[in-house]
This record gives C-alpha cells, sequence and structure tokens, in this order.
C-alpha cells in the first residue's frame, strides 16, 4: 500500500504542486517507496519546471526537467547521470504539463465536455483525452457528493525511446489502458475517486483526508 500527500499552494505569479509519495504498512517490508515531485506551473497550471526524487527499494533517480514552452522543447537533466540528459522537441501546443499539473488542470477544467491536452511523461509527449461520462454519488468523510465521473484515454504523439523508472507514474500512460476520475460537483472539485483500468486487475485510488488553506 502507498499513500500520496499532495500539496497546492500559488502566489501572484506560480503555483507549486509538492507531492510524496511512500510506501505504508506490510509492502514496505517488501518494497520501500519514499519519491518526491515537485510541479512550478503559470497560473494555468502550464509546467515550468519538475523535479523528481526517486527513492524504490535500491532504485535513485534524481532529475529536474525544464519546459522551454517559448522555443518548443523540453530539456530533461539526470542529476546521478548526465549522460542520460535529453531534450525533446514538440510542436507550438497550447499548453503542455507533466502528469501532477495534468491532473490538476483537469480538475478545475472538468465540464460536461471532451478536452484534449497534451503531457510530457516517460520520455514522450502524450495526447491527453478527457471526457465526461455521467453523474455518481460517492461518500467522502461522512458525506454524500455528487461527482462527474470523466474517462481519461492517451496517444503517444512523439514516438521516442520510452524510459520507465518511476513506479508510481511511468505505467499511466498507455494507449491500451484508461484512467477514470471521479471529480465532486461543486466549486472545489474534490478529487474523490480514481480508477486505473488495467490487465490482469484495476489500481484505484480514493481520497482520505482533505484541507484548505484560507
Amino acid at each position: 500500500m502507498a499513500t500520496v500527500e499532495i500539496n497546492l499552494s500559488e502566489n501572484d505569479s506560480v503555483k507549486t504542486i509538492s507531492v510524496n509519495a511512500f510506501s505504508k504498512g506490510m509492502f514496505t517490508a517488501f518494497y520501500k517507496i519514499n519519491n518526491q515531485y515537485l510541479s512550478i506551473c503559470e497560473k494555468d497550471f502550464q509546467t515550468i519546471r519538475y523535479e523528481k526524487n526517486i527513492l524504490q527499494g535500491d532504485f535513485e533517480e534524481k532529475k529536474l526537467i525544464s519546459f522551454n514552452t517559448k522555443n518548443f522543447y523540453i530539456k530533461s537533466q539526470n542529476l546521478l547521470n548526465e549522460t542520460k540528459n535529453f531534450i525533446t522537441y514538440f510542436e507550438n501546443f497550447d499548453k503542455i504539463f507533466n502528469i501532477f499539473s495534468a491532473l490538476f488542470y483537469i480538475r478545475f477544467n472538468s465540464k460536461k465536455d471532451t478536452n484534449t491536452i497534451f503531457c510530457f511523461a516517460n520520455q514522450e509527449i502524450w495526447s491527453v483525452k478527457y471526457s465526461y461520462f455521467s453523474e455518481e454519488e460517492l461518500s467522502f468523510s461522512d458525506k454524500k457528493y455528487p461527482t462527474k465521473k470523466y474517462i481519461v484515454e492517451f496517444e503517444n504523439v512523439s514516438k521516442n525511446s520510452s524510459s520507465r523508472t518511476d513506479i508510481l507514474t511511468n505505467n499511466l500512460f498507455s494507449e491500451e489502458n484508461q484512467i477514470i476520475l471521479w471529480f465532486s460537483d461543486d466549486e472545489q472539485h474534490l478529487p474523490i475517486k480514481a480508477k486505473y483500468v488495467m490487465s490482469p486487475f484495476s489500481i484505484y485510488w480514493h481520497l482520505d483526508e482533505y484541507w484548505h488553506k484560507d
């Protein structure tokens, strides 16, 4: 079992998403996870800089990924092995995200329609289509919430060589699988539940705690 803690803060110019993922309970005895992620974004969640500090069992990785939207390239620096540094060029997309800034963008732009954004993951660029599917009532913190349910599908548009070293996010981007998201149908758009649809079994995430600092 893994726990993921996510914090969103902002000032007048940028939003900052910090994520801490760690193994918990009996799972720690078999495979220890202690991953940190930091996303510096523009006000609309367009990624400026994305940092990853991965510690999974005996594997360690530190990456700094810079998004240059003026010149349409992404620079990835491996801070432990500079031979793995590389630059990816992309088309003049309206916006391009990392996995966490993309999820926040979808969360706050979840309407009853279909939209497509672009995301950099696994050294590749992906088209991410999210579509409204239905309404459903779910429980969180002893309260019933009406939610909007979305289907998220992926298409690889860069065809680069893949790098899947991060156990938390590396398999989320796949043309064969889907993610289903449930957001509360209110001003907060709380991510009540998520499901990663894959074979032979699906993976679920459930919101455990939420707090808002005024």
